[in-house]
């Protein structure tokens, strides 16, 4: 009689399946060709490490392990992923996640692993609206080991769900401060027929532009018209003049 396989598993009180290693018999030995361990908190996995088969010392080494949290509603909040190098594990990627009291995902942070050390790369914070929409959403930069602003967008919506404002706004120093407005407004076909811009200066919002579109009853585009303003004053701005005939634009 020979054995082809030996399988191994074992599993913790709660019938959660901790270990699978397996290996097969090469005519003379037995080979690893599998092995990884797993952690469960209330059902859910906490972790996994993934081995691989060393032949020159036949036993299994590290090569990948995961590491997860979750929050009281069972949300995932943090997920780490590292290698194994030069006898110990070495950091790749860590993200982190956060939700709101309906369980929408409202914060997500990236992180690399330089220097012994997680070093973040992107971070944006979203709050949302009654409807799930996004109001607003923060992007942040990593700089002297910690997260700072870089640019924050607001939106406000229309009965309809079509975007009624548009604001940027740019990290200065301590705050976000001000930088751009758009206003935005639709005909009853919901198309956008003319939009406002505004740029924040002294301390309020002054008009910088307005766009506007003018459509015939069959809904094609008959006038387009720009206008450049400096808060009060119009100081320029064109317009375009489209024509139809029985075959189209001419």
């Amino acid at each position: 009689f020979v054995y082809a396989t030996n399988l191994l598993a074992n599993f913790d009180a709660a019938g959660n399946q901790i270990l699978d290693e397996q290996y097969t018999w090469d005519g003379s030995d037995w080979r690893g060709i599998k092995k990884e361990e797993y952690t469960f908190v209330n059902k859910q996995q906490t972790s996994i490490i993934i081995y691989e088969w060393d032949s020159t010392n036949k036993q299994f080494i590290g090569k990948t392990k995961s590491i997860y949290n979750f929050d009281s509603k069972k949300n995932k909040i943090l997920d780490e992923q590292y290698i194994w190098g030069d006898g110990d594990w070495v950091g790749t990627t860590q993200k982190e996640y956060a939700y709101n009291a309906q369980g929408q995902q409202i914060m997500y942070a990236y992180y690399t692993w330089k220097n012994n050390a997680w070093v973040g790369t992107q971070k944006e914070e979203k709050t949302l609206d009654a409807e799930g929409r996004v109001s607003e959403l923060a992007t942040y930069k990593w700089k002297n080991n910690k997260w700072t602003g870089d640019k924050k967008e607001a939106y406000s919506y229309t009965a309809d769900g079509q975007i009624a404002t548009y604001i940027t706004s740019v990290w200065n120093i301590t705050t976000w401060k001000n930088s751009l407005k758009y206003e935005y407004f639709y005909n009853e076909a919901g198309v956008n027929y003319q939009t406002i811009t505004y740029t924040w200066k002294n301390n309020k919002w002054e008009l910088t532009s307005k766009n506007t579109n003018t459509y015939d009853d069959k809904g094609r585009l008959i006038l387009v018209m720009t206008e450049n303003w400096d808060g009060s004053e119009q100081i320029g701005g064109n317009k375009t003049t489209n024509t139809y005939g029985e075959f189209g634009l001419i």
